[in-house]
């Protein structure tokens, strides 16, 4: 009875300890945006590890993807698989992050992102603009007919925070020295988050032509 009673104590410090030790699995996300022209299609390498079936063409993107929380090795490469990007990155927990390949002056860059999806609440949403335009710049960027600047001397590679702006039907300004563009209307969604970033080149008629591309997020991560 003693034996009984020794081995089945044994076994419950066992399972007390193997509960305590039990590791859960802490998730990061990441999705990654091509807006470089100069690249053509890409891909995303994680920890060695193609990741997309299909290569990114240029302004295309994935959505999110979780990944276990861990510095992450990242890489880069075109659809001749020449390395662009050769990097490392550190994912924190319950973060998600947006790695974003664009042109500055037809060299090929990169930008690692962290999102913030705090809702507003009410009929408002979130934008948040970055200048990734290969020559364009120092620009400002208004909305409608309101002179009010909301994005003041942004150059290649800035981006903001997010900020709050009317849902509806709106259309945005960019200018600057060699940049005087007026994006056509956009139906912004009460409750959504945008990613608006300026892209191209200011001369072009192309697919690199200077624009403002725009993406939706409603802050779930798809």
């Amino acid at each position: 009875m003693i034996r009984c009673f020794v081995c089945l104590f044994s076994m419950v410090i066992l399972f007390a300890a193997c509960e305590e030790t039990k590791i859960i699995d802490v998730k990061s996300r990441i999705r990654f945006i091509n807006a470089s022209h100069n690249s053509g299609d890409v891909n995303l390498f994680v920890d060695y590890q193609k990741i997309y079936a299909t290569d990114v063409q240029y302004l295309n993107y994935s959505k999110f993807r979780e990944y276990i929380t861990a510095k992450r090795k990242i890489e880069i490469k075109n659809a001749a698989g020449q390395l662009l990007v050769d990097t490392a990155i550190t994912l924190a927990e319950n973060k998600a992050y947006s790695l974003i390949l664009y042109d500055s002056a037809n060299q090929v860059r990169y930008r690692q992102i962290q999102e913030e999806f705090i809702p507003t609440g009410g009929s408002s949403c979130k934008i948040r603009f970055l200048h990734l335009s290969n020559d364009a710049l120092s620009v400002n960027v208004t909305q409608d007919l309101d002179t009010t600047v909301h994005f003041r001397n942004y150059k290649n590679g800035d981006w903001s925070d997010y900020t709050i702006f009317p849902s509806g039907q709106h259309y945005f300004n960019v200018n600057g020295s060699n940049v005087n563009y007026i994006q056509g209307m956009t139906d912004l969604k009460a409750g959504s988050f945008y990613t608006m970033y300026l892209k191209g080149n200011t001369n072009s008629f192309n697919a690199d032509s200077l624009g403002i591309f725009v993406i939706e997020n409603n802050g779930n991560y798809d």
